[in-house]
């Protein structure tokens, strides 16, 4: 017996020697790790290594505890998948004993999970995958708590940086799944997440960041997720800055918004749409609406993008102003086919154009290499926009985007290739091939305030009608500060030029521009010679723009200018003008393509200057002006002081005749009108018809005063709007007898000559005249033969093209006598219709007057001058 008692007790004794030696001797510490190790390796699927060792409570439940746990990530991976100060899980004995190894209650605290980066290199893909794999199943099966622990993503790649610290996370089983409950932050944002996960059942996962909200809620397929799915994911952002805080970005937008997207997904594909929604308090807003119709074929997608800069109904009011051009919105409309090339449609909307462009062709704008920088900044490694017709881009931009939500960071090479009629009139010429292309390349760096523009090299390229060519930098095309161009221009024949634009060709000239501009500050600098043939005019101007009014200061002067090419170039700008008119017939209309720009509100660039905010002083000094029958010189100015524009007065002598006139213009109350005043006279009528090219003869000294107005945007328009008044004259003249056949007057034999000759004797003419629109009233207007004095009443309507005046003839002194055969002249000004009839009775004076005066005034109606 004492035999057994002592057998027993050595056992008894050596099995609490085991198992002392097992669960708590540091002798068999490595053991008890490479057994925890082994079980939660199997249970994980990945390499588990334990470096702080292992305690084992003894009891009917063993308590186990790790320190320095480590879990390792695909083979090669730094750092691992995760680390764990301390995890501590109960084995129940008897199921330890059956063989059953299942860990229950499982705590951990200051765990760190790095997520992997996925990379050929040197993190296979797979490999990372099954450790993922391993890890997830593990928690799913598990009821496990979590604190003072983390998840961490960062890509050394695109910059991509997310720690997710929790303080508490509860992951426990359910009868739908898993439950997820937890607290903690994402990048330094408090977070609450709450919800659960089932493979066969519907759940829920949200994540509370305060004014960030994120709900994804998905559906299993009949076989389980493996087999598809159904999934939304919704995030409503009611403080943009905390998204970008959660993102790790710097800035500052404040504003909201709201992001969707849907996911069907089966065995053989599957369907996504998507929408984004953000706006700012500023006013700016952006919509983006995505659908993938096959997850199989990514190229079978559709992207719509509408970006708006200012709240709907505060757009800014359309300009004519260059300096107020301003960007209102973007839709752009992408559809990906598969096989096929991509379709595309732009609308670049601002408040003086809109350029509306589609087609097949690749997207407008295209993005890679996007990354997160240390400093916050997101940034687009390669960008390119194409902004045009997607077979025939006008403007294509490819570079860097250093921080694109500050818009900052640009460095990007360009390349212009335009129409060359978008420079004269861009919503009618820019289908027209004859005047060639404007192409070349140019450098833009900088951000949305002050943006650089340099080694601008352009020049019109395939067109012999006129050549262009243009070099220089802008500091900041924003402002358009510190400017240094030199622009070139030629146009060998003038005519051929015009003819190509389908307006009259006129005489044959030829044309030149040489401008240099620059700036520094605030002060700027140009010079310009203008060359018609041999005629050429020279102008130095200097702009002061830092005033509250900016100034301009200069000089325009000429050696030799003929008035032949002074005609000839007037005649031009008329020509040139009628491309302005917005009722003008399109080029070519038969041609099919109306060209990508539309509602085009912009002013010539000519009109453009005169209406700016700016005072003006320029002395013009033309020394020679050369004519048919001798030479002459003008001396003048034109000032601009707070919109109103006035030059003159204008004085000019030549062969016996002068003008004196002064032009004024109100350009913020009316711009399109333009007043005219002064006097002119001492011209040879025969010499004004013959520089007009006038065939038929008419001869006299022509004198005239005026105060009068209208709209200046061609010379029909000036005078069918003209208003005001004024007097023309003439003395010691003659007239083709032929005109008077031609006016209807012929039929009064004996009216100008007694016989008819080739010529007829006009002693004087004299017509004062008053002006309403385009109407002009004559009030006793007089035309005087050395025989008989006519007598004229009545109104000319330029409006409507018609005249409607009353003739009354009389000899010489005999106002109060019958007239005989008064005429009247009406109808359409180009073919009025002449009417003779009988003589009135006799006229009277109210108050009795009846003798002629012993010295009478010619041009005055007799009956005036009676006594």
């Amino acid at each position: 017996m004492r035999h057994w008692i002592t057998w027993i007790a050595a056992t008894c004794l050596g099995l609490v020697l085991v198992t002392w030696l097992v669960l708590d001797s540091s002798l068999l510490a490595g053991v008890r790790g490479k057994l925890v190790e082994t079980m939660l390796a199997r249970k994980i699927g990945g390499t588990v290594q334990i470096d702080g060792g292992v305690w084992i409570d003894p009891g009917e439940t063993l308590n186990i505890t790790a320190e320095g746990l480590v879990v390792a990530g695909p083979s090669g991976a730094t750092p691992p998948l995760a680390s764990v100060d301390r995890i501590a899980f109960d084995l129940p004995f008897r199921a330890l004993i059956g063989g059953s190894v299942e860990p229950r209650d499982i705590r951990v605290s200051g765990a760190t999970v790095t997520l992997p980066v996925i990379s050929d290199a040197t993190q296979p893909g797979k490999g990372a995958n099954r450790a993922i794999r391993g890890a997830l199943r593990f928690l799913a099966d598990h009821d496990i708590s979590v604190s003072d622990s983390g998840i961490a993503y960062r890509d050394p790649g695109n910059g991509l940086d997310l720690d997710l610290r929790l303080t508490m996370l509860q992951l426990g089983q359910s009868a739908d799944g898993v439950s997820v409950q937890g607290k903690g932050a994402l990048n330094g944002q408090d977070v609450t997440l709450s919800g659960g996960f089932s493979d066969t059942d519907p759940f829920t996962l949200e994540a509370d960041f305060g004014e960030v909200d994120v709900k994804l809620a998905g559906t299993p397929g009949p076989d389980g997720i493996a087999g598809g799915y159904a999934a939304e994911l919704s995030a409503t952002v009611s403080d943009i800055n905390r998204l970008m805080a959660i993102l790790k970005l710097s800035g500052d937008i404040d504003g909201e918004g709201t992001i969707r997207v849907s996911v069907r997904k089966s065995g053989d594909g599957g369907t996504a749409s998507g929408n984004l929604a953000f706006d700012l308090t500023t006013g700016e807003s952006l919509r983006v609406d995505a659908v993938i119709g096959d997850l199989s074929q990514p190229r079978d997608s559709t992207i719509k993008t509408r970006l708006r800069l200012y709240p709907k109904g505060k757009e800014p009011e359309p300009t004519r102003i260059r300096r107020d051009l301003k960007l209102v919105g973007v839709d752009m409309d992408l559809t990906s086919r598969p096989g096929q090339e991509p379709l595309r449609a732009m609308v670049i909307t601002t408040n003086g154009f809109v350029l509306d462009t589609g087609g097949v062709g690749p997207p407008p704008i295209s993005v890679s290499e996007i990354s997160r920088t240390r400093d916050g900044k997101l940034r687009i490694g390669k960008a390119e926009l194409r902004i045009g017709p997607p077979d025939s881009p006008l403007v294509m931009l490819e570079g860097v985007i250093g921080d694109l939500l500050a818009l900052q960071g640009f460095d990007f090479d360009g390349r212009l290739d335009s129409p060359g009629g978008n420079l004269i009139a861009p919503e009618r010429l820019q289908t027209d091939t004859a005047l060639g292309r404007l192409s070349g390349v140019f450098k833009l760096a900088g951000d949305t305030r002050v943006l650089s523009l340099s080694g601008l090299d352009l020049e019109l390229r395939d067109t012999s009608l006129w050549s262009l060519k243009t070099t220089g930098s802008v500091e900041n095309i924003l402002k358009f500060d510190t400017v240094t161009l030199d622009i070139a221009a030629r146009i060998a024949s003038v005519p051929a030029f015009l003819k190509a634009l389908d307006l009259a060709p006129g005489n044959e000239l030829s044309a030149a521009l040489d401008l240099t501009l620059s700036s520094h500050d605030t002060e700027w600098g140009s010079s310009a010679k203008i060359s018609i043939d041999r005629s050429e005019l020279r102008a130095d101007l200097s702009l002061q723009a830092d005033a509250q009014h900016p100034t301009v200061r200069g000089k325009i002067n000429s050696d030799l200018i003929r008035v032949s090419h002074l005609r000839d170039i007037i005649n031009a700008s008329i020509e040139l003008s009628q491309l302005d008119r917005p009722a003008a017939p399109q080029k070519h209309p038969a041609s099919g393509s109306e060209g990508p720009l539309r509602d085009v509100t912009l002013q010539p660039i000519g009109q453009a200057i005169l209406l700016s905010d700016m005072d003006v002083d320029i002395k013009i000094d033309l020394d020679k002006i050369e004519m048919a029958k001798g030479q002459g010189s003008i001396h003048s100015e034109l000032v601009v002081v707070d919109h109103k524009a006035k030059l003159g007065p204008v004085k000019f002598f030549y062969g016996g005749g002068h003008f004196d006139v002064s032009a004024a213009m109100d350009m913020a109350k009316a711009p399109g009108v333009l007043g005219l005043k002064g006097s002119t006279g001492g011209w040879d009528f025969a010499h004004v018809l013959e520089f007009l090219k006038f065939k038929k003869h008419a001869s006299g000294i022509l004198d005239a005063s005026f105060d009068v107005s209208g709209e200046h945007a061609s010379v029909r328009r000036y005078f069918k709007t003209l208003s005001g008044s004024g007097m023309v004259s003439m003395r010691n003249g003659s007239i083709d007898s032929q005109l008077l056949d031609l006016a209807g007057l012929g039929v009064i034999p004996w009216l100008f000559e007694k016989d008819r000759k080739k010529t007829a004797v006009i002693v004087c003419l004299r017509a004062p005249l008053s002006a309403s629109n385009g109407r002009f009233v004559l009030r006793n207007g007089v035309v005087e033969t050395p025989r008989v004095q006519v007598v004229l009443n009545g109104d000319v309507n330029l409006r409507d093209d018609r005249l409607d005046l009353d003739g009354q003839p009389r000899r010489i002194g005999k106002p109060l006598s019958r007239s005989p055969w008064p005429f009247k002249i009406e109808g359409p000004i180009k073919h009025p219709k002449v009417r003779v009839g009988d003589g009135p009775r006799r006229l009277r004076r109210s108050d009795g007057a009846s003798r002629m005066p012993a010295r009478r005034k010619t041009c005055v109606p007799d009956i005036l001058q009676l006594k």
